[in-house]
Protein backbone atom coordinates (compact mmCIF):
# COMPACT_ATOMS: atom_id res chain seq x y z
CA UNK A 1 0.00 0.00 0.00
CA UNK A 2 1.53 3.31 -1.09
CA UNK A 3 0.74 5.89 1.57
CA UNK A 4 2.63 8.73 -0.12
CA UNK A 5 -0.05 9.07 -2.78
CA UNK A 6 -2.67 9.72 -0.07
CA UNK A 7 -0.54 11.97 2.16
CA UNK A 8 -0.88 15.70 1.74
CA UNK A 9 1.04 17.96 4.09
CA UNK A 10 -0.93 20.63 5.93
CA UNK A 11 -0.94 24.04 4.15
CA UNK A 12 1.47 25.64 6.66
CA UNK A 13 4.01 22.86 6.22
CA UNK A 14 3.83 23.14 2.43
CA UNK A 15 4.65 26.84 2.72
CA UNK A 16 7.62 26.11 5.01
CA UNK A 17 8.95 23.51 2.58
CA UNK A 18 8.69 26.01 -0.30
CA UNK A 19 10.46 28.70 1.77
CA UNK A 20 13.24 26.28 2.74
CA UNK A 21 13.65 25.21 -0.87
CA UNK A 22 13.93 28.86 -1.96
CA UNK A 23 16.40 29.61 0.86
CA UNK A 24 18.45 26.57 -0.15
CA UNK A 25 18.57 27.80 -3.75
CA UNK A 26 19.72 31.25 -2.57
CA UNK A 27 22.46 29.69 -0.46
CA UNK A 28 23.63 27.58 -3.40
CA UNK A 29 23.78 30.72 -5.57
CA UNK A 30 25.78 32.57 -2.88
CA UNK A 31 28.17 29.61 -2.58
CA UNK A 32 28.65 29.62 -6.35
CA UNK A 33 29.41 33.35 -6.25
CA UNK A 34 31.92 32.80 -3.43
CA UNK A 35 33.69 30.07 -5.38
CA UNK A 36 33.83 32.32 -8.43
CA UNK A 37 35.28 35.09 -6.24
CA UNK A 38 37.94 32.66 -4.93
CA UNK A 39 38.88 31.76 -8.50
CA UNK A 40 39.06 35.46 -9.31
CA UNK A 41 41.32 36.01 -6.28
CA UNK A 42 43.57 33.18 -7.50
CA UNK A 43 43.86 34.88 -10.87
CA UNK A 44 44.62 38.21 -9.17
CA UNK A 45 47.35 36.50 -7.10
CA UNK A 46 48.86 35.00 -10.26
CA UNK A 47 48.87 38.37 -12.02
CA UNK A 48 50.32 40.07 -8.93
CA UNK A 49 53.12 37.48 -8.90
CA UNK A 50 53.89 38.13 -12.56
CA UNK A 51 53.93 41.88 -11.88
CA UNK A 52 56.30 41.42 -8.91
CA UNK A 53 58.59 39.31 -11.06
CA UNK A 54 58.55 41.91 -13.84
CA UNK A 55 59.30 44.70 -11.34
CA UNK A 56 62.19 42.68 -9.91
CA UNK A 57 63.97 43.32 -13.19
CA UNK A 58 67.15 41.39 -13.86
CA UNK A 59 66.97 38.28 -11.75
CA UNK A 60 70.68 37.47 -11.55
CA UNK A 61 70.97 38.12 -7.79
CA UNK A 62 67.58 36.87 -6.55
CA UNK A 63 67.68 33.79 -4.35
CA UNK A 64 64.73 34.05 -1.90
CA UNK A 65 61.28 32.86 -2.89
CA UNK A 66 57.98 33.28 -1.08
CA UNK A 67 55.52 30.42 -1.52
CA UNK A 68 51.84 31.20 -0.92
CA UNK A 69 48.76 28.97 -0.56
CA UNK A 70 50.58 26.41 1.59
CA UNK A 71 48.25 23.89 3.22
CA UNK A 72 47.74 25.28 6.73
CA UNK A 73 48.65 21.95 8.35
CA UNK A 74 52.11 21.81 6.72
CA UNK A 75 55.16 21.97 8.98
CA UNK A 76 58.81 22.54 8.03
CA UNK A 77 59.57 18.81 7.47
CA UNK A 78 56.63 18.64 5.03
CA UNK A 79 58.01 21.58 3.08
CA UNK A 80 61.54 20.16 3.09
CA UNK A 81 60.20 16.81 1.84
CA UNK A 82 58.39 18.65 -0.96
CA UNK A 83 61.54 20.57 -1.91
CA UNK A 84 63.40 17.26 -2.18
CA UNK A 85 60.57 15.61 -4.12
CA UNK A 86 60.85 18.40 -6.69
CA UNK A 87 64.46 17.36 -7.33
CA UNK A 88 66.33 19.82 -5.11
CA UNK A 89 68.98 18.63 -2.66
CA UNK A 90 69.78 19.87 0.84
CA UNK A 91 72.84 21.64 -0.60
CA UNK A 92 70.58 23.72 -2.88
CA UNK A 93 68.95 25.76 -0.09
CA UNK A 94 70.14 27.35 3.15
CA UNK A 95 67.03 28.88 4.71
CA UNK A 96 63.43 27.70 5.15
CA UNK A 97 60.95 29.74 7.15
CA UNK A 98 57.39 28.63 7.70
CA UNK A 99 55.59 31.27 9.74
CA UNK A 100 53.16 29.86 12.34
CA UNK A 101 50.19 31.59 13.90
CA UNK A 102 50.72 32.68 17.48
CA UNK A 103 47.75 30.61 18.58
CA UNK A 104 46.59 27.38 17.03
CA UNK A 105 49.90 26.00 15.80
CA UNK A 106 49.02 26.13 12.10
CA UNK A 107 51.14 27.94 9.56
CA UNK A 108 49.98 31.22 8.04
CA UNK A 109 49.79 29.81 4.52
CA UNK A 110 53.14 31.05 3.23
CA UNK A 111 56.83 30.21 3.53
CA UNK A 112 60.21 31.58 2.50
CA UNK A 113 62.98 29.52 0.95
CA UNK A 114 66.43 30.90 0.16
CA UNK A 115 68.45 28.99 -2.39
CA UNK A 116 72.24 28.96 -2.67
CA UNK A 117 72.44 30.06 -6.28
CA UNK A 118 70.27 32.38 -8.39
CA UNK A 119 69.99 29.88 -11.25
CA UNK A 120 68.81 27.18 -8.80
CA UNK A 121 66.38 29.70 -7.31
CA UNK A 122 64.92 30.39 -10.75
CA UNK A 123 64.47 26.63 -11.37
CA UNK A 124 62.86 26.23 -7.93
CA UNK A 125 60.48 29.12 -8.56
CA UNK A 126 59.39 27.51 -11.83
CA UNK A 127 59.04 24.07 -10.18
CA UNK A 128 56.97 25.20 -7.17
CA UNK A 129 54.77 27.82 -8.85
CA UNK A 130 51.41 26.18 -9.60
CA UNK A 131 52.25 23.06 -7.57
CA UNK A 132 49.09 21.18 -6.61
CA UNK A 133 49.25 20.08 -2.99
CA UNK A 134 48.41 16.50 -2.07
CA UNK A 135 46.96 16.59 1.45
CA UNK A 136 44.98 13.34 1.32
CA UNK A 137 47.52 11.40 3.36
CA UNK A 138 47.44 13.85 6.27
CA UNK A 139 45.68 13.02 9.55
CA UNK A 140 43.34 15.95 9.00
CA UNK A 141 43.39 16.74 5.28
CA UNK A 142 43.25 20.39 4.30
CA UNK A 143 40.32 21.22 2.05
CA UNK A 144 40.03 23.88 -0.64
CA UNK A 145 43.79 24.38 -0.91
CA UNK A 146 44.71 26.49 -3.92
CA UNK A 147 47.79 25.65 -6.04
CA UNK A 148 51.07 27.19 -4.89
CA UNK A 149 51.85 30.73 -5.95
CA UNK A 150 55.57 31.46 -5.89
CA UNK A 151 57.33 34.76 -6.42
CA UNK A 152 60.53 36.55 -5.52
CA UNK A 153 60.48 37.63 -1.88
CA UNK A 154 60.89 41.25 -0.87
CA UNK A 155 63.81 40.37 1.44
CA UNK A 156 66.57 38.71 -0.58
CA UNK A 157 69.55 36.58 0.43
CA UNK A 158 70.56 34.48 3.42
CA UNK A 159 72.09 37.32 5.45
CA UNK A 160 69.09 39.61 4.98
CA UNK A 161 66.69 36.82 5.97
CA UNK A 162 68.74 35.94 9.06
CA UNK A 163 68.81 39.62 10.05
CA UNK A 164 65.03 39.80 9.65
CA UNK A 165 64.71 36.69 11.85
CA UNK A 166 66.83 38.39 14.54
CA UNK A 167 64.63 41.51 14.39
CA UNK A 168 61.42 39.49 14.63
CA UNK A 169 62.81 37.44 17.50
CA UNK A 170 63.82 40.61 19.36
CA UNK A 171 60.36 42.14 18.85
CA UNK A 172 58.75 39.00 20.23
CA UNK A 173 61.15 38.95 23.19
CA UNK A 174 60.50 42.65 23.90
CA UNK A 175 56.72 42.08 23.81
CA UNK A 176 57.06 39.33 26.40
CA UNK A 177 59.01 41.71 28.67
CA UNK A 178 56.28 44.37 28.72
CA UNK A 179 54.36 44.15 32.02
CA UNK A 180 50.73 43.25 31.61
CA UNK A 181 48.23 45.52 33.40
CA UNK A 182 44.94 44.04 34.53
Amino acid sequence: LDMTAHFRPPPGLTLEIEELTAAHAELRAELGALRAEQLKEGEVARLRTELEQARAGPQQDLTTIVIRNLPRSFVVPDLVALIHSLGFAREDYNFVKLQEERKGGKNRGYAYVNLEDPSVAKRFLQAIHGHVWDTRMREIPDTDVEPAVASWAYIQGLEANLEEERKQSKKLHDRKQIPQHN
